[in-house]
């Protein structure tokens, strides 16, 4: 897991008169080979105790890209799986806290 990382894809929005702007961004996990980590992943989030590193590894990702760039709005990627543990709540109420604007 060390060795993942988060990239931002612009979503843009596109209106009739075709013009366009970015309405967020996705938040999306990446490993050393610039792919989704499927495997690890699943493995890390199987757990809510080894789930805490992804929502660690996120947190810091999320306070990184708001203190760069403080008026985007991300989107972020959470398995159904994640639901079922307490942590990704209190964590998903911390960000929209803290970050309530988007």
């Amino acid at each position: 897991m060390s060795k993942w990382y988060n990239v931002f894809q612009p979503i843009y929005q596109v209106d009739k008169d075709l013009n366009v702007t970015i309405s967020h961004y996705e938040m999306l996990l990446r490993d050393e080979n610039d792919s989704f980590p499927n495997n690890d992943f699943f493995r890390v989030i199987g757990t809510e105790e080894e789930n805490q590193k992804w929502i660690l590894a996120e947190k810091e990702s999320i306070d990184q890209a708001f203190a760069k760039y403080p008026d985007i709005c991300i989107n972020l990627n959470i398995e159904p799986i994640q639901f079922a543990y307490p942590s990704v709540w209190k964590f998903i109420e911390n960000i929209y806290s803290k970050y309530a604007w988007c």
